[in-house]
C-alpha cells in the first residue's frame, strides 16, 4: 500500500503538470498566431468617365496613375490594389475581399447613369460593402450626387 506522503508527491505532481499545461497551451497559441503573417488587404479603386476637357479630371487615367504609384510604394507592405479605371466592375464579385474602397469619378453629371451609386444594384453593393467594415475613400466630387430634380428623379 502506498504511504500517504507517496499520494501527496504524485496529487502534487499531477496539480503541477495541470498548471503547467494549462499557460504552456495558451502560450502556444498566442506566440502562433503572432508569428501568423498579416492577411493581405486589397485596395480597389474605381473610376469614373472623363468628365472635362484635356488634362482636367481624367478619372479614368488618374486611376490608372494612382495605382502606379501605390503599387511602387515601399511603404505599402501587404497590401493589393485593383484598378477598374472606367467605372464601377461589371462583376459583383470583383469587390469581394476588398479592405477599402477608392472612389474617383465625377458626382455633377447628373443622370441614373453617371454616378455609380445611383445605380441600385451598385448602391445596394456599396451599402453591403460599408456594413461589413470596408473603408471608403471618395475622391473630389465622388460624394456629390446630383439632387433629384437635376436628375431626372421624383
Amino acid at each position: 500500500m502506498r504511504s500517504l506522503q507517496q499520494m501527496c508527491r504524485t496529487a502534487k505532481s499531477r496539480g503541477l503538470r495541470t498548471v503547467v499545461l494549462a499557460m504552456t497551451i495558451p502560450m502556444l497559441l498566442f506566440f502562433s498566431a503572432a508569428a501568423l503573417p498579416d492577411p493581405v488587404k486589397e485596395v480597389v479603386l474605381i473610376g469614373g468617365t472623363k468628365s472635362h476637357g484635356i488634362g482636367e479630371h481624367d478619372f479614368p487615367h488618374g486611376i490608372v496613375l494612382l495605382k502606379e504609384f501605390l503599387d511602387r510604394s515601399p511603404d505599402l507592405g501587404n497590401v493589393r490594389v485593383i484598378a477598374f479605371p472606367a467605372g464601377w466592375p461589371a462583376d459583383p464579385g470583383a469587390l469581394d475581399g476588398a479592405s477599402t474602397l477608392v472612389l474617383y469619378f465625377d458626382g455633377l453629371q447628373g443622370g441614373d447613369e453617371s454616378h455609380p451609386l445611383l445605380n441600385s444594384a451598385q448602391r445596394a453593393q456599396f451599402e453591403k460593402l460599408m456594413k461589413d467594415g470596408v473603408g471608403v475613400v471618395a475622391l473630389h466630387q465622388t460624394s456629390t450626387v446630383p439632387a433629384r430634380e437635376e436628375r431626372g428623379s421624383p
